[in-house]
């Protein structure tokens, strides 16, 4: 939020993206800027984890700022495949939608495989991929203005190698070092997009390439390797037919995840690539 204000009161910067990975769903910004058009903020989280009861689907913006806000709320489980198409389907689109002259990413390292309060599958090169995503997204439409921020990541044996790669991806240099968890993440159960969660991001991305009215409104509900809450459903369903999209049958087994929430606080470390 701080670095948002000061690009835009010292350096000028009118539009501006914020991008956040982390497995919290990210209020602050949300909260800070629903009512403002000249910020995107794209939350992707594990479902109605921490802050509770917040990062819903149907929480676009307000005001002036309608549209301007995109929450993903991902259930349990969630693998690399279900990130990777979350990016692609609507992150990417959305941003490339709203123009932005510089995009921050809230680069939380806490929806790995290992991380002792997250329960979602990413690994090293999961957390590589979406910076490459993000990046070329960033030369393609703000001169390659991407400003990285470190929160969350609380497995101190493995959220160096997630940095790593994020590094890694932004310097362009690759330092040799093999991830030696990787081989083991990368083929648990769960990782790849689950057919019926592909059935879902369908009905999303006719949506996006339809084009909301509100800037771009966008949402949509995957996972790997679990079914979907039904409340969720249920108002991911509402939320596409108030936008006029569709959908394919929703599973009919449905079981809700429930854990306890713990509060954390991160350490910010700032790492700008410029143009």
């Amino acid at each position: 939020v701080l670095a948002v204000q000061r690009a835009k009161a010292v350096h000028k910067v009118g539009r501006i993206a914020i991008v956040d990975w982390d497995v919290h769903h990210g209020n602050s910004q949300e909260h800070a800027f629903l009512e403002d058009p000249g910020v995107l903020t794209v939350s992707v989280h594990q479902d109605n984890y921490y802050p509770p009861d917040s990062g819903h689907l149907a929480e676009n913006g307000r005001g002036a700022g309608a549209g301007t806000n995109i929450n993903i709320p991902l259930p349990p489980g969630s693998g690399h495949g279900a990130y990777l198409e979350a990016w692609s389907r609507v992150v990417v689109p959305a941003v490339r939608k709203f123009r932005p002259e510089l995009i921050i990413v809230s680069s939380g390292f806490d929806g790995s495989a290992v991380d002792p309060l997250g329960r979602m599958l990413c690994h090293s090169e999961t957390y590589r991929a979406l910076a490459r995503m993000i990046l070329s997204l960033a030369d393609e439409i703000c001169g390659g203005r991407v400003v990285m921020l470190h929160e969350g990541g609380y497995s101190t044996a493995y959220v160096p190698n997630c940095g790593l790669a994020v590094l890694e991806e932004m310097s362009g240099q690759r330092t040799g070092f093999a991830d030696p968890f990787l081989p083991v993440f990368e083929n648990m159960g769960g990782q790849k997009l689950q057919p019926h969660q592909d059935q879902l991001e369908r009905g999303d991305e006719e949506e996006a390439e339809r084009g909301a009215d509100q800037q771009s409104a966008d949402v949509l509900v995957v996972g790997a390797g679990g079914d979907l809450d039904p409340a969720r459903a249920a108002l991911g369903e509402a939320v596409y037919d108030e936008l006029g999209g569709s959908h394919g049958t929703l599973p009919s087994s449905i079981s809700p995840t429930t854990r306890s929430w713990a509060d954390w606080m991160s350490v910010f470390c700032f790492l700008t690539k410029a143009s």
